[in-house]
């Protein structure tokens, strides 16, 4: 074969289609307590706060089950299709467990955790896999495995939608999450090839990995990448919670009676504008569904108050001391809002006089 493909394993893209439908089928789990967070928060009596620590110990358990792959170098011993189909099902066991037999942060904590831990075992070595079926093209391979994971970290909310219009507790959407976490294990078993381009990952070393992070361009890639994966998981879950307690917080502070506007998904298909006090705003996503998308809130001025007749002679005879009265009562109107002609004719009043020419 000569020309741009000349030399490019054969079947790279079926390979790169299978692992692809491996990720986005096994990544469910990691938002299944998400998308039902407000329905555990009401059976549980737990707080918005406690609600997210289901999703942070997924996050947690990817961590650590990442972590522990590359110490141990696992990827290099262990065939690719049994880690991924293996890391499906802990992810799917774990995920049944909790929808079954959870029933309070104690029980539900370590198998959330467990389910981010066989997660570890999918997407990163999804990736590897990919890097050794491709030479050329291998950005636009990894953009469509990417998609995928955020595509399947997306499918609990679908799950939850079925439930609510078929009128399900929240336990049978997060079981029903188990479901393409199986069917992942199942493909990946049968479909995921290690690649001809593949090469052996270099062993796990504190020395060098101390090193490495010394280097200024690492450091800002790990930046980058923290920051990245705080907007693309943690604020989904974090960003509702933080909404309504912002709302309540603002209504203590500002006034309740205070005008705001909450907006979201602006100049989109789905775009929401809901105009109403702060008070009315914190009780209503206090007790709905969190909302989703990019979210905006305005909050308008205090509304003008007329100060009291006292505290306008006041005002003009602190600015008689340095002004005229026609510059007074200039002043004073844009202090106060109040209309000139009346300001001036309290001027004078105060000072005695007849002015100093037409008002």
């Amino acid at each position: 074969m000569t020309g741009p493909e000349a030399g490019e394993p054969t079947g790279r893209w079926g390979q790169a289609a299978v692992l692809a439908v491996c990720v986005l089928l096994a990544l469910v789990p990691w938002f299944s307590a998400a998308a039902v967070a407000p329905s555990i928060g009401a059976a549980w009596g737990i707080s918005p706060l406690q609600t997210a620590l289901l999703t942070v110990a997924v996050q947690l358990g990817f961590a650590v089950g990442a972590l522990a792959l590359a110490v141990t170098g696992a990827v290099d011993v262990v065939a690719p299709r049994i880690l991924v189909a293996g890391g499906a099902l802990l992810a799917a066991a774990a995920n049944a467990a909790f929808g079954l037999v959870a029933d309070d942060l104690v029980t539900a904590l370590p198998l959330r955790a467990l389910s981010g831990a066989g997660i570890a075992a999918v997407y990163p070595v999804a990736l590897k896999v990919l890097a050794g079926w491709f030479r050329r093209d291998r950005g636009l391979a990894v953009g469509i495995l990417i998609g995928a994971i955020t595509l399947g970290s997306a499918l609990p909310h679908l799950l939850r939608a079925g439930g609510t219009v078929a009128g399900l507790d929240w336990r049978p959407v997060v079981v029903a999450g188990t479901l393409p976490c199986l069917l992942a294990a199942l493909v990946a078993w049968i479909g995921v090839r290690e690649g001809p381009l593949s090469v052996p990952a270099a062993r796990f070393s504190l020395r060098m990995a101390r090193e490495a992070l010394r280097e200024r361009s690492v450091q800002l890639a790990n930046v980058g990448y923290l920051g990245h994966m705080w907007e693309l998981y943690a604020m989904w879950t974090w960003v509702p919670a933080f909404l309504a307690a912002s709302l309540a917080a603002m209504a203590s502070v500002l006034g309740g009676e205070r005008k705001a506007a909450m907006a979201r998904e602006l100049t989109k298909t789905f775009e929401t504008i809901r105009r109403d006090t702060l008070a009315a705003l914190a009780a209503r996503f206090a007790e709905e569904p969190p909302p989703k998308g990019e979210i905006v809130v305005l909050v308008g001025p205090p509304e003008a108050r007329a100060p009291a007749g006292e505290d306008v002679d006041a005002l003009l005879a602190e600015l008689l001391e340095a002004h005229s009265v026609r510059e007074a009562a200039t002043e004073a109107a844009a202090k106060t809002g109040l209309p000139r002609r009346e300001l001036y004719a309290r001027a004078l009043a105060l000072k005695g006089t007849d002015g100093d020419g037409p008002a």
